[in-house]
């Protein structure tokens, strides 16, 4: 979990961007945002809001719980309840927020998520704030978030274990006749014993020419001999994601899989050398392909991206997409993702690693081993 000391750095951070735009109040109603700067998290579907004010003061609107916040004052609602009806969270969050707004200054400028903001507090604020100037707080949050601090690394660091103890279950599971729903099933097991709790579980889990172009959900589809298994999984642990690819040879890789499993291995070891600050995401993606498709067996088939940044969702900046000109900076927490597909791989090779960018380079943060 995130802590209450980093969230109120990340909250003093918020509070300078403030600052040098001339913002009075910041309304923050992204669940995930609401997390990042109060280290209290809930549930996407129930609506949480954070008033910041430009002079620090916080007042937090939250599902009831007895999880510490940073915020000098906390408002909850019910979520549930077997004695009285219980069925408007929005209004029940709304009707918090017009009361928070009752003792706040009546400022000019605000910061408001408008993707995120529920049209019921909307209505609220317009109410109690009128006449005041809204400016959009989202590409202000997404580039604070580029940057990882500690306690966002440690939660990272915890789904990259979660994710690795499903690999493990991979491995002794996957076999001829097992389907790609068993597989999905010992892994989830494996990683709800690791992390002793649910979560959520998603990724691509496809077999053989599935995985060409394609991924997803798992299916009922059996494993066929030969058939390579790419698992790329993005759990979600305590609100942070990791994003791992491992591909599995179902009985002896032939000598074309093979091949092109050192060809993936080693541009995923080259161009993880190649990063540092300064770099940018499209300089990274053309890179990539260039080497893997300087391989006649590559058969021109890397159409992805070559990686991206994870932290609060499992694929955030810096994106590494054709031109994209988002930098490497150091803190940032990223994946690199090379693979080749085709008829002639009976499916494709697709291999991740985690890194944090750090002032000697790339620091990898995952060790389940790459073999076949």
């Amino acid at each position: 979990m995130l802590t209450v000391q980093h969230s109120k750095i990340r909250q003093r951070r918020l509070l300078d961007e403030m600052s040098a735009r001339r913002i009075d109040l910041a309304l923050i109603t992204d669940y995930r945002h609401v997390y990042y700067l109060t280290a209290r998290l809930a549930e996407p579907d129930q609506p949480t809001a954070l008033l910041l004010s430009a002079d620090g003061a916080t007042t937090l609107i939250a599902p009831a719980g007895d999880q510490p916040a940073a915020a000098d004052r906390i408002l909850t609602y019910t979520t549930f309840s077997i004695t009285k009806l219980v069925d408007d969270l929005v209004e029940d969050a709304a009707a918090l927020l017009r009361d928070a707004l009752k003792t706040t200054a009546p400022p000019l400028r605000i910061f408001v998520e408008p993707s995120t903001l529920p049209a019921r507090l909307l209505d609220v604020l317009r109410d109690g704030i009128p006449q005041s100037t809204w400016l959009d707080l989202r590409p202000t949050m997404l580039r604070l978030r580029k940057t990882k601090d500690p306690d966002e690394i440690d939660a990272i660091r915890e789904s990259i274990r979660v994710a690795e103890a499903g690999y493990a279950a991979a491995r002794n599971s996957i076999a001829v006749g097992r389907t790609e729903l068993d597989v999905h099933a010992a892994m989830y097991e494996a990683m709800v014993q690791q992390l002793r709790g649910s979560f959520r579980f998603d990724g691509d889990f496809a077999t053989g020419q599935r995985a060409d172009h394609g991924g997803g959900p798992p299916t009922p589809r059996a494993v066929e001999p030969n058939d390579l298994y790419i698992l790329d999984i993005f759990p979600r642990i305590n609100g942070y994601a990791c994003d791992l690819c491992r591909t599995f040879a179902v009985a002896e890789p032939t000598t074309a899989q093979r091949e092109a499993w050192q060809l993936v291995q080693g541009t995923l070891e080259e161009v993880a050398r190649m990063i540092r600050p300064g770099l940018t995401g499209g300089q990274i993606r053309a890179e990539m392909q260039r080497r893997l498709h300087a391989a006649d067996l590559a058969r021109e088939s890397f159409f992805h991206h070559a990686g991206h940044g994870i932290g609060l969702q499992p694929h955030e900046a810096p994106r590494m997409i054709v031109d994209c000109d988002h930098l490497f900076e150091i803190g940032d927490v990223f994946t690199l993702e090379p693979g080749v597909y085709g008829p002639h791989l009976q499916g494709g090779i697709r291999l991740e690693h985690n890194y944090l960018l750090g002032p000697e380079g790339p620091e990898q943060l995952d060790r389940f081993p790459m073999e076949l």
